[in-house]
């Protein structure tokens, strides 16, 4: 991969930080609730094993059923949920004629799975008369004489009020005569912002522990834990519980922004990304004069790159398909400047690769760039192609929202790169999607642009 007069060096132990962890964020991992998971135990961490973040323009019919019936007096109705092309799934509820529906996904003969971390990100209703849902349910909950270990319903959200507070609850032996429950409800003000917020289930063979932005609200075996697979479900129920329909302003929306599913797996079975313990990067600088340390350091648990001279930081792999988090900053007492991450990265190493780049500079952090002929498409009012001397033909795709923070403050970025496409997310919000994108896979860089920049909690999931 080198040219004449280019060195590559090995980086030292000081990486050892930022390769802790391979497979997505713990507890103190990326500001904001897209990285923000519980700790899944010592020597563990949280693999992902099922998503969807709702991409595209219609439901994946593969992974999720809209059954269409009635429901407790009402409708269940499969086109009061949709995508609304911007990565989010809505579930409306509506009044038709006298009559009101809400709709209901299931991931039943699609997926199910017993003991992980379910977790969903949702913006809640705000009207009365109805409440959204995401449960794991299964038919064996009717099922009598062994408690909750044959089958129970698990909700772990549900938003009957309007006040901050959270359902959670367990049923089993059925909905008869036999019915069991063990509920308890949460106080969490700060869901009355009307932002998304993350809502999730640790289940394991021993507890159940529920969470809402990554607090823990509730801890229980009641029942004897489900030992048996469960599927997916989000609904949107209308009764008595949450007020009067009748009185409700409609339509209202409950929006899901992804639900992912993860298994606990031991740390050296996780490392997917850069290899285990202290497997080295590499680095290519522009002046062959200047080594590694030259450029970047380690303090308090904090890469910082000096900026000088150009160059990046790779992988030793080559990748395709992946989830990359980490957070950056500006020096706390210092001045914006330029920055990126550089996926898909092919070809000789130059000022600068061909690849994708995930732009951090200051005013554009979230836009896309194509560089040295890297193809990619978006919405033509934010996309410029142009032709650069030295670089050659740059793409670029710019961020339909400016969400970087001030100075010394950490932003979470978020890249996820799936096939043709690639979403940007910035602080928990998506602000850029790219499509079309060249499928080679390559080396995923950080870049040292002329200015100080600090990285930390780097995170990688390779599909």
């Amino acid at each position: 991969m080198s040219n004449d007069g280019t060195k590559m060096r090995f980086i030292i132990p000081l990486m050892a930080l930022i390769l802790a962890s391979a497979v997505t964020a713990q507890q103190g991992a990326a500001a904001g609730p897209t990285d923000s998971l519980p700790s899944a135990g010592q020597d563990q961490e949280w693999k992902l094993v099922w998503e969807d973040e709702f991409s595209g323009q219609e439901i994946d019919a593969s992974k999720w059923e809209s059954p269409e019936y009635e429901r407790r007096g009402h409708l269940w109705r499969a086109a009061n949920a949709y995508l609304d092309g911007a990565g989010h799934l809505v579930m409306k509820t509506s009044k038709e004629g006298d009559r009101f529906a809400s709709p209901c996904l299931r991931t039943i003969g699609r997926y199910e799975k017993k003991y992980g971390l379910f977790v969903a990100r949702c913006k809640l209703p705000k009207t009365q008369g109805h409440w959204s849902a995401f449960w794991l349910y299964n038919g064996s909950v009717g099922k009598v004489g062994n408690e909750g270990r044959d089958g129970t319903e698990i909700d772990i959200m549900e938003w009957p009020y309007r006040d901050g507070r959270v359902q959670h609850a367990l049923h089993w032996d059925g909905y008869g005569k036999a019915h069991k429950s063990k509920g308890h409800v949460s106080k969490n003000p700060d869901l009355l912002d009307g932002e998304f917020h993350t809502f999730a289930l640790a289940w394991s063979p021993e507890e159940y522990v529920f969470y809402v932005d990554n607090k823990e609200t509730w801890r229980t075996q009641a029942g004897g834990v489900c030992q048996v697979p469960l599927y997916i479900k989000l609904s949107v129920e209308i009764g008595k519980w949450a007020g009067d329909i009748t009185k409700a302003q409609l339509p209202d929306f409950f929006t899901v922004d992804y639900v992912r599913v993860y298994d606990a797996v031991d740390r050296d079975k996780a490392s997917l990304s850069f290899g285990k313990g202290l497997s080295p990067w590499l680095c290519h600088l522009d002046d062959p004069d200047q080594c590694l340390q030259d450029v970047w350091q380690v303090e308090q648990d904090v890469l910082i790159c000096k900026g000088t001279p150009l160059g990046y930081l790779y992988t030793q792999k080559d990748y395709k398909d992946f989830r990359l988090s980490l957070e950056w900053r500006w020096p706390p007492k210092g001045k914006p400047g330029k920055g990126g991450v550089l996926i898909r990265t092919t070809g000789d190493h130059q000022i600068w690769p061909k690849s994708l780049e995930a732009q951090i500079n200051a005013g554009d952090a979230g836009d896309f760039w194509g560089l040295a002929g890297y193809g990619l498409s978006g919405p033509r009012a934010r996309m410029q192609t142009l032709e650069h001397e030295q670089f050659g033909r740059l793409t670029n795709l710019k961020k339909t929202k400016a969400l970087e923070k001030a100075p010394g403050q950490w932003n979470s970025y978020e890249i996820i790169a799936k096939r043709e496409t690639v979403v940007l997310r910035i602080n928990g919000e998506e602000v850029n999607r790219a499509s079309a994108c060249e499928l080679d896979p390559g080396k995923i860089c950080l870049t040292s642009e002329g200015s100080e920049i600090h990285f930390r909690n780097i995170r990688l999931t390779a599909n």
